[in-house]
């Protein structure tokens, strides 16, 4: 059987770089191989790191698009257009939108006030969206006197419909349809403050015509 130690008649890889790099020409050899990696690396880093005066690609471009302006999809853009200037640095597009909304934003107001925007084709399609949340609900037959009481609904002025309410969940909510806009709001608290919901959303969180 073979012994564990190396014999002499065949060194191993790493002493015989090791004898290489003890002559001249293998030291020189080290060298210039050093030279090489280092400039390679150099312009490696360069390329990666760009200038100032470099066109930013497709992709980019659109992400700053996005970020510092209207975006891009004609239907989201006309969502935005909607959503008060002051809250849109908290906004994202919704991944949880209303059945039947062609598009949706979820903003914050003062962190603590949670608002979904939903968009719809039309005024019909925006009625049978309020009424699946009735029913979700079960708000068919509201009898609170106002707002702030909860299980209310009521006419939205200018024009729409209005529901408040406290889920069996503890969340206060008031969720409402603007007609000419095609749009339907809600705004939450998880606390359950309706009444302080209701003094938030009477402060205007849209949607603005």
């Amino acid at each position: 059987m073979r012994d564990h130690l190396r014999t002499e008649e065949k060194p191993s890889l790493a002493a015989r770089a090791t004898d290489f790099l003890k002559t001249g020409t293998g030291l020189i050899t080290a060298v210039a191989t050093l030279l090489v990696a280092v400039t390679g690396l150099v312009t490696a880093i360069t390329q990666l790191g760009g200038n100032d005066d470099t066109q930013p690609n497709s992709a980019a471009s659109a992400v700053s698009t996005a970020s510092n302006g209207v975006p891009a999809d004609e239907t989201d853009a006309l969502l935005w257009s909607h959503i008060p200037e002051s809250l849109r640095s908290t906004c994202r597009r919704s991944t949880d939108q209303e059945a039947g909304a062609i598009s949706a934003y979820n903003c914050t107001w003062r962190r603590i006030v949670g608002l979904q925007y939903n968009l719809f084709t039309s005024t019909p399609e925006l009625a049978d969206g309020f009424e699946e949340v009735r029913q979700r609900y079960g708000l068919e037959n509201p009898n609170g006197a106002s707002c702030p009481d909860g299980n209310f609904e009521g006419p939205y002025e200018p024009g729409g419909r209005m529901v408040c309410f406290v889920g069996d969940d503890g969340v206060a909510s008031i969720v409402w349809t603007d007609d000419e806009l095609d749009i339907m709001t809600f705004a939450w608290r998880d606390d359950g403050k309706l009444d302080a919901l209701y003094d938030a959303w009477t402060e205007g969180v849209g949607p603005d015509r």
